[in-house]
């Protein structure tokens, strides 16, 4: 049982971890497209 929560957790963990480092790149390409074309409204 405990391991299953483990489980449950660890996999929480990494999908948070995933959704940041997204999240992060996803910014990262925006402020270079705005640096490009100027600014683009999100």
């Amino acid at each position: 049982m405990i391991a299953m929560i483990k489980h449950a957790y660890d996999s929480i963990v990494d999908a948070a971890k995933f959704a940041a480092a997204v999240w992060h790149d996803a910014r990262a390409m925006q402020a270079q497209a705005e640096e490009k074309y100027g600014h683009l409204g999100f």
